[in-house]
């Protein structure tokens, strides 16, 4: 009886020290995963701020400055509707929005100067 309670004993602290380690390598990787997304929005953040400032100081167009500032045209659209539209910002970069990267931002339509997500990418997140 006594050899039975000390392994039920050493399985259950084995439960609690995995358990315990799950916890603390959950807690590590999501604070990876938050300063990598900080990192991503800041520099986001600084590309809105600087197509804003080649607009004004050399009065740029939209396109020209982000032609200028190498900004990828799959990404394009997601800057524009960024700059254009102050709801759509102060709701991407809100804290409880799940961040989408601008890489996510397809099909852009120039005549129409909007965006849409591809659908590809949101199938494979379900």
């Amino acid at each position: 009886m006594l050899s039975v309670l000390h392994y039920s004993d050493a399985r259950m602290e084995g439960l609690i020290d995995g358990r315990r380690e799950g916890r603390r390598e959950g807690r590590r990787e999501g604070r990876r995963e938050g300063r990598r997304q900080g990192r991503r929005i800041g520099e986001m953040q600084k590309t809105v701020n600087d197509i804003k400032s080649l607009i004004k100081t050399f009065n740029f167009s939209t396109e020209q400055a982000m032609k200028g500032l190498e900004i990828p045209i799959e990404e394009q659209g997601l800057y524009y509707k960024l700059l254009n539209d102050p709801v759509f910002y102060e709701e991407y970069f809100a804290d409880d929005n799940n961040f989408i990267d601008p890489s996510d931002y397809k099909d852009f339509d120039e005549d129409e100067k909007d965006f849409k997500v591809d659908e590809d990418d949101e199938d494979e997140e379900e």
